[in-house]
């Protein structure tokens, strides 16, 4: 990946912790954070922005948000996580 400047990660989370943004290949970029949670107690290593969003639509919501919001802005690479993307599951 040579040019990393275009890409834009954007993380919808409910009081996860987001630990898993210092591995490998997470670490390599920067996030936005759509934080829904009733805290800020989470890894804020590469984050460039915190958003405060009410927590209603899943990361659904949280996605079509930022689409809307930024449209004429837009990276030409956004990419879409939950918070929870650690879990298990989810990984795979």
């Amino acid at each position: 990946m040579d040019d990393l400047s275009n890409i834009t990660i954007i993380v919808s989370r409910f009081n996860e912790n987001l630990n898993w943004i210092n591995e490998f290949p997470f670490n390599q970029f920067k996030y936005i954070v759509y934080n829904k949670g009733n805290n800020e107690n989470f890894e804020k290593n590469n984050v460039v922005k915190i958003v405060k969003l009410e927590n209603i639509g899943r990361c659904d919501h949280t996605f079509l948000y930022h689409i809307i919001e930024n449209y004429d802005n837009l990276s030409n690479i956004v990419v879409f996580f939950p918070g929870s993307i650690d879990i298990q599951d989810k990984k795979k």
